[in-house]
């Protein structure tokens, strides 16, 4: 039986939804492949980005106040970002 890291990374990795983790420092610590793919980065290139490299910047404010209030502890019901590819 495969352990419970493994069947999750299968499970973020086979779906077609973008799925990304953002460090405190707003640095992209991870990305799945759809991520990768749909956004045209590699895994080697992951290191260097941030998280205002690749949301638009229309969005950028919005997008830093709802991963405030979220880290803050706070429920976003709705939140909607524009990535650039």
């Amino acid at each position: 039986m495969k352990d419970e890291a493994e069947i999750i990374r299968a499970f973020v990795n086979g779906t077609d939804d973008l799925i990304h983790n953002v460090g405190s420092n707003g640095s992209i610590q991870y990305a799945n492949s759809a991520w990768l793919h749909t956004l045209g980065y590699t895994n080697d290139e992951l290191s260097d980005l941030k998280l205002k490299d690749f949301i638009f910047p229309g969005y950028l404010l919005t997008t830093e106040d709802a991963i405030s209030q979220t880290l803050k502890g706070h429920k976003n019901k709705h939140f909607v970002t524009t990535f650039i590819t």
